[in-house]
């Protein structure tokens, strides 16, 4: 423990989005704070995660353990507020502006720590049509209730939404009341994104997003602007000097495919169209991409990973095996892989409305390409994206010229501040 540095409290959410996000957190912040995570026990087990606090120089790591709700919660209300009384955080960071896990730090943080300010930050693309993203999602986990029960849509569906309430019944109202005497009031139910008020601002001292399309959706979201900061993305700042203590390969004539899921299956429940004539669509498609990738890119390898949630999915697996008979040369990854490696890897990555192509835009020397060629709604999430090159049709993509075209959009941005530059303007130590 550095005696001359102020601590602060990170937690960066999933291991996924620890390493596409809160990572190049940890890596700025370390230089100028001791740091405390607090984090899921599954990252007890993560080589690459131990050896990253070891490089950051933790001050000291809390493990969230995998247990039944009760004792999550007892968890919670005891050694979290001993961990803000113990460590008097000047700043206390969280990876999203709704979970019950944020509702206790900031509320110790506030109780216990003098001067503590709480801070949220994006993980992820802002979607910028809310009800049309909340309904993919809920379509998507309902069907997945659908295929491992075997029920109808119309139970399965039904199902999702008490299981869905008893949730939030339980974790917001119910148990905090119990344990620590209050209850919290989320924005939305993360069980199923049901918004539960229009107001979001009071949920933190600040939130932290990087483009002028994230602050737009944001605000729109969360029914104000107030508190919300763009700075510019750890991953600009630091991002070049991290990658390179923690990977050891380099980037390569590699163009990344990683379809999205949750869009296609919402239109063909919509619409009731039959499997076999879903895959012919997409994959014909996703065909005439390839072909046109191989014309402008030569020589480069082409890799295709379906997404985890698509790992047992009948419809894409199809889809994926028409692909393939058609470009015997394409390099399946299994969904399961680390997809992060796989986009630092990678020269070009291309999907639909995903958001590792908003991840990738972050890198100066990568080109994300989103597509909305397929003919399904809703597909033009990125189209006004900083830094990502959207695509409504086949010929458009055929004739760009990305060496002219990506030193262009790819200028850097000085016009806001740094995460650090940030600090040092609300006077944190």
């Amino acid at each position: 423990m550095d005696v001359g540095m102020q601590n602060i409290i990170l937690a960066p959410g999933s291991r996924h989005l620890f390493w596409t996000g809160g990572v190049y957190y940890l890596w700025e912040l370390s230089k100028r704070y001791n740091i405390i995570m607090l984090v899921d026990k599954e990252f007890a087990d993560d080589l690459d995660f131990i050896r990253m606090i070891e490089l950051a120089s933790v001050l000291k790591v809390f493990y969230i353990p995998k247990v039944d709700i009760l004792n999550r919660h007892r968890f919670y209300s005891t050694k979290v507020k001993w961990i803000v009384s113990e460590y008097n955080p000047v700043l206390i960071f969280h990876h999203d502006p709704v979970y019950v896990s944020m509702m206790y730090l900031y509320y110790w943080g506030k109780k216990n720590a003098s001067r503590c300010i709480c801070i949220s930050y994006l993980t992820g693309m802002s979607s910028i049509d809310w009800e049309r993203e909340v309904e993919s999602i809920v379509t998507f986990n309902v069907n997945l209730i659908v295929n491992k029960y075997n029920l109808p849509y119309s139970w399965a569906s039904f199902w999702f939404t008490v299981r869905s309430r008893l949730s939030l019944i339980l974790n917001y109202y119910l148990l905090p009341l119990i344990f620590i005497g209050k209850f919290f009031s989320p924005p939305l139910n993360p069980a199923d994104f049901t918004t539960l008020k229009q107001y979001w601002n009071d949920q933190f001292d600040y939130y932290l997003l990087y483009s002028d399309s994230d602050r737009e959706i944001t605000g729109k979201v969360f029914g104000s602007d107030n508190g919300i900061q763009q700075i510019k993305h750890p991953i600009q700042s630091v991002g070049n000097e991290l990658n390179s203590i923690l990977y050891n390969f380099e980037e390569s004539d590699i163009i990344l495919i990683l379809p999205s899921y949750g869009h296609v299956d919402v239109y063909q429940k919509k619409h009731k169209i039959p499997n076999e004539e879903i895959v012919a669509l997409i994959s014909s498609n996703w065909n005439e991409v390839i072909n046109v990738l191989k014309s402008i890119f030569p020589n480069y390898q082409i890799c295709w990973k379906l997404h985890p949630a698509q790992a047992d999915d009948f419809l894409w697996h199809n889809i994926q095996d028409k692909v393939k008979q058609n470009h015997p040369d394409l390099s399946l990854l299994r969904p399961n892989e680390n997809a992060q490696k796989w986009i630092l890897k990678s020269k070009i990555i291309v999907g639909e409305v995903s958001s590792v192509l908003w991840w990738a835009s972050f890198f100066p020397n990568k080109i994300p390409i989103s597509l909305d060629i397929f003919g399904i709604p809703f597909m033009d999430g990125l189209k006004n994206y900083e830094g990502i090159y959207y695509f409504n049709n086949i010929d458009d993509l055929y004739n760009t010229d990305f060496a002219k075209q990506h030193h262009k959009d790819k200028m850097a941005d000085n016009s806001h501040p740094t995460l650090t530059e940030f600090l040092d303007l609300l006077s944190v130590p």
